[in-house]
């Protein structure tokens, strides 16, 4: 078996994105993971947000849940949803899978690979975010 090294990854810049999925970690602190798709040049690429959005005061990780506390009110004020003082990670998987967003992408060096990642949310999508497998009907 042999591995392919070769690597196209999404440009930076700005695009449409959908939230493709939403999963959580638990542990010492609660780690929200969002995947983006987004449709770029004939083929659908994915980018990854891992937020710690809850942690214990007397945890190192404390201050960076304000990063994941702020991007969760950030994705819901965009698609005016109420957001209370407690979710359920039912309750926020149901809320964001399927939204769409205007992202600006952004890329970091990881051993000399760009690696794509999510620099801001500037609104809604100005466009539907299809599939680049989707067919005239938006089936995939």
């Amino acid at each position: 078996m042999s591995i392919d090294l070769s690597w196209d990854a999404l440009p930076p810049g700005t695009h449409n994105g959908v939230i493709h999925e939403v999963d959580f970690r638990f542990g010492a602190t609660v780690s929200i993971v969002l995947t983006y798709r987004v449709p770029f040049a004939g083929a659908d690429y994915f980018v990854n947000e891992w937020l710690t959005i809850d942690a214990p005061r007397t945890s190192a990780t404390y201050n960076t849940s304000a990063e994941g506390k702020g991007r969760l009110k950030q994705l819901y004020e965009t698609h005016r949803l109420p957001l209370p003082t407690k979710l359920k990670p039912a309750e926020i998987i149901a809320a964001l899978t399927g939204k769409e967003f205007r992202l600006s992408v952004s890329t970091r060096r990881v051993n000399g690979l760009a690696v794509p990642k999510v620099a801001a949310i500037l609104g809604k999508a100005d466009k539907p975010v299809r599939s680049q497998s989707t067919d005239e009907e938006g089936r995939i």
